[in-house]
């Protein structure tokens, strides 16, 4: 088979790529190719691990990476690489497309047709509406998918920094995370791996890790957890509200799915629809937990198959 389409995962630690096919007609999904997964440390640049890795031959390439997007390129937040479009160029000569995604924007590219995931909250999904993207994982952020007459709008956020709010009765939380990061809180401070950590001190684990709070049965553990859960029901409730997700909210990312018990439980919804007037408009609002490795990857796919056809 064919494969004109290049698309790469390319995270901190790992690199997957996979080549793809447009979708054949009367189809929605591309094709994806064999994923192979590499290891950044192995090679000094992207282009050399692409290099190694051939031969590639695309016309189009779209590759997400974990770290910020600047015009035409990228430097990973946790490894020392910067992709740049012209050095993808200059590596794979003949593209006639190169397209620079953060790692969660690819994630919204693929709401444009999720995979089944965990119902936490039914709701009434409008199928035309936006949906949203909620990371919780290693970070926080959000990704909007905005359905246009052009094909969708996928904005990128850094959602994870904006100031968390204390609810009545939380000042010794709020106290205790100001001494230990030494300054107010930010939403990521709480909703992310470091974040679970330090709900976990907070609620008496002492210095467990993310992965241990997450599955341990003790009382501390299961009290960071269902803490974790409740304020995620309320930052959730808040994105709600400012992006109207009325085709519904995804969950990602490891935090997620290591507290996906607590995020089904009954206070988990209440603590979601906690809010007066605007109940109704929440109880329409479905919440789905989304675990799948290769969601970036499709939506690299999404997105390039939606460009190369406009």
């Amino acid at each position: 088979m064919h494969y004109p389409y290049l698309l790469a995962d390319i995270g901190g630690t790992n690199t997957r790529l996979a080549p793809a096919a447009p979708p054949r007609p009367g189809e929605v999904l591309p094709r994806l190719g064999p994923v192979t997964r590499h290891r950044n440390a192995d090679f000094p640049s992207l282009e050399s691990l692409l290099a190694a890795t051939g031969p590639w031959q695309p016309e189009a390439l779209c590759f997400a990476a974990a770290g910020p997007v600047s015009g035409d390129s990228v430097t990973l937040t946790n490894h020392p690489w910067t992709i740049t479009a012209d050095g993808l160029r200059q590596a794979l000569p003949g593209l006639d497309l190169v397209v620079l995604l953060n790692d969660l924007q690819a994630v919204g590219h693929a709401l444009a047709a999720p995979p089944a995931g965990r119902v936490l909250h039914p709701g009434a999904p409008d199928p035309a509406g936006p949906r949203l993207a909620v990371n919780l994982g290693t970070g926080f952020n959000i990704a909007p998918w905005y359905p246009a007459p052009a094909g969708a709008l996928v904005p990128a956020a850094e959602a994870g920094f904006f100031r968390m709010a204390f609810a009545p009765g939380e000042e010794p939380l709020r106290d205790h995370l100001i001494a230990e990061i030494g300054r107010l809180p930010v939403v990521e401070d709480l909703l992310s791996g470091r974040g679970l950590e330090s709900l976990g001190r907070f609620c008496g684990t002492g210095p467990r890790r993310a992965p241990d709070i997450a599955t341990d049965q003790d009382e501390s553990a299961r009290a960071a957890r269902r803490l974790a859960a409740r304020i995620t029901a309320r930052v959730l409730a808040d994105l709600a509200m400012i992006h109207r997700p009325t085709g519904g909210i995804f969950l990602v990312g490891s935090v997620a799915t290591g507290l996906q018990a607590e995020l089904a439980s009954p206070y988990f919804i209440e603590t979601f629809l906690r809010r007066g007037p605007y109940e109704e408009l929440l109880e329409a609002t479905a919440v789905t937990l989304l675990d799948s490795p290769d969601l970036p990857l499709l939506g690299t796919a999404l997105c390039l198959t939606a460009l190369m056809a406009a």
